[in-house]
């Protein structure tokens, strides 16, 4: 939810007018948060449109997307200067030795939002011989995600595809997780890999940088990593893709 807001923050606050194509998913707050802002300050009104159908009369794009549309975007959108966000995903590492309160604002980073967004964590490394019942037992405030329809049959259907072709997981009971060397997990699943040097994971980071949103973690060793619970607490200013919008 409100995934553009910060776009359009940005550009009222550089003193520009915001065009807005909603997504079929997403089109209920931003409106509702700029009539609050039109209440409070009028003079906004003339500042903020929403587009219908083909967008025509702009200057500039922000756009974001699923991996397919991106080579559409960059096409349509090549003769305007723009900003065309990549499909990302968030990864976390843990040394072992997180406290029960770490763990818990850690959950955060891979709950929030049911994990549909590029700064949910999708897959987390983890030591060898991990004790995954420490995290499972921090995640219990998020149990009531099991009483949301679409995130149980999401559940269901991938338990059942891990129980009919054997594949080992860890049962966190209202979610799982899988060791997949892939960055993408479906809802109510999560990915992981071990490791035996945080040298092998800086690696694997370095590596993959153009498909990496975000890295949790509170690891010595690790550079540019958000503390636990803060993915989805970020600033105005930690722009996606560090691009200064």
């Amino acid at each position: 939810p409100l995934a553009g807001f910060r776009d359009m923050l940005s550009v009222l606050a550089s003193n520009n007018r915001v065009l807005i194509k909603l997504s079929d998913y997403d089109d209920v707050m931003i409106p509702a948060l700029a009539k609050i802002l039109t209440g409070i300050a009028p003079e906004f009104e003339d500042y903020i449109s929403f587009a219908e159908g083909r967008m025509h009369d702009f200057d500039a794009v922000i756009a974001s997307s699923t991996g397919t549309l991106n080579p559409y975007f960059e096409k349509y959108f090549a003769k305007y200067p723009n900003i065309i966000r990549q499909p990302k995903k968030s990864i976390a590492v843990l040394s072992g030795n997180e406290t029960e309160k770490q763990l818990e604002r850690f959950t955060d980073d891979i709950f929030l939002y049911m994990g549909l967004g590029n700064r949910s964590v999708s897959k987390i490394y983890v030591p060898e011989n991990y004790d995954f019942g420490h995290l499972t037992k921090a995640s219990e405030k998020y149990r009531y995600l099991f009483d949301n329809n679409q995130y149980k049959s999401s559940l269901d259907y991938h338990k059942a595809l891990l129980l009919l072709n054997a594949v080992p997981f860890v049962d966190g009971d209202f979610w799982m997780l899988k060791q997949d060397d892939t960055l993408d997990a479906p809802v109510s699943m999560l990915n992981y890999a071990t490791y035996a040097s945080i040298d092998t994971v800086q690696d694997f980071i370095n590596g993959n940088a153009g498909k990496i949103q975000c890295v949790v973690s509170e690891c010595d060793g690790l550079g540019n990593c958000v503390p636990f619970g803060k993915s989805w607490r970020f600033e105005p200013w930690d722009y996606d893709d560090n691009t200064d919008t």
